[in-house]
């Protein structure tokens, strides 16, 4: 006999059946069909090798139009992190 459980009124609630996420790119992840942006940081690099955050992002998007912004700022290089799974997702060298 399947587990039932009662619910605050006291119902019976059939119990719930786990279905696996479906797996997507880096560039963003889908959970039940509905897209969930994937949170991001840019740091700046310097040319002895040291590295400075500077900002969040909320999805590619967003993350590659800061990248941009960060870039005519600045002779270095920056990068988008993406922290959970540790991948640099692209780099940018900074203004000419």
């Amino acid at each position: 006999m399947p587990d039932r459980r009662k619910n605050c009124i006291g119902d019976t609630v059939p119990p719930q059946k786990r279905t696996p996420f479906p797996r997507t790119d880096t560039a963003e992840t889908t959970i039940s069909g509905v897209r969930m942006d994937l949170e991001y940081d840019i740091f700046e690099e310097f040319p002895d090798g040291s590295v400075i955050w500077r900002a969040f992002a909320r999805g590619l998007d967003e993350a590659r139009n800061k990248l941009d912004e960060l870039s005519q700022q600045s002779a270095n290089e920056f990068f988008i992190f993406h922290a959970p799974t540790k991948q640099t997702i692209t780099r940018s060298n900074g203004r000419k």
